[in-house]
């Protein structure tokens, strides 16, 4: 396009170099969630369903979520300074052990006070496995963190499991309200602030800590 505009060959490096003059640098994008039109509308809806929210209010939200926990770190690619014709050393390899270190799903949950309980999924996150841990988990976190059930906001995103009529009804006769939650926006929820410094944390141990303590 710059070629037929210009009338002139103009190659990659000439217009990198225009671009960093101009102030601009290549970054690599942030995975996001494709959004449909709809489902933006939606963000829209609930951003501005929010905007006039007090501290006070954020403090009676009870957030949750699940994640994957792997035992040698994330799935995403690392990077590491290598000279030309260097020879490979460890802080250039990543060790994936036996079958890849294994990984674990975990549910959690926090509140305004702090972090709520939390527990490792045996199995597949389906309505009974959902119903236990709303019996469990969740109500000792609301004692825990001294949030009441008619006061308490309970967030959770649009899983099937979670969206479950047994689980809904669960609530519902708990006298807990549950916050509309728009699809596709793990981003909004602030848990994933809490998952991302627990991998860190986890990531600085010299060697992988068993599975059944992670």
């Amino acid at each position: 396009m710059l070629c037929k505009l210009s009338g002139e060959s103009i190659g990659p490096e000439t217009v990198r170099c225009a671009l960093r003059e101009a102030g601009l640098k290549a970054v690599k994008k942030v995975k996001k969630p494709k959004l449909t039109r709809n489902a933006k509308l939606e963000r829209i809806a609930f951003a501005e369903a929010h905007l006039h929210w007090t501290v006070d209010d954020w403090r009676r939200v009870l957030w949750s979520n699940e994640t994957k926990i792997n035992r040698l770190g994330s799935d995403g690619i690392k990077w590491a300074w290598k000279k030309g014709g260097e020879n490979l050393n460890d802080n250039m390899v990543v060790g994936t052990g036996n079958f890849g270190g294994g990984s674990i799903m975990f549910w959690g949950c926090m509140g305004y006070e702090g972090t709520g309980n939390g527990c490792k999924l045996e199995r597949t996150l389906n309505k009974e496995v959902y119903l236990e841990i709303l019996g469990d988990e969740m109500e000792r976190s609301l004692e825990d963190l001294g949030l009441e059930p008619g006061e308490v906001i309970f967030q959770h995103d649009n899983a099937s499991a979670h969206q479950a009529k047994v689980c809904l009804n669960w609530l519902d006769e708990s006298g807990i309200k549950v916050m509309e939650w728009p699809a596709y926006s793990p981003d909004l929820n602030p848990i994933e602030n809490l998952w991302a410094k627990l991998k860190r944390r986890l990531g600085t141990y010299n060697s992988p800590p068993p599975l059944k303590h992670t």
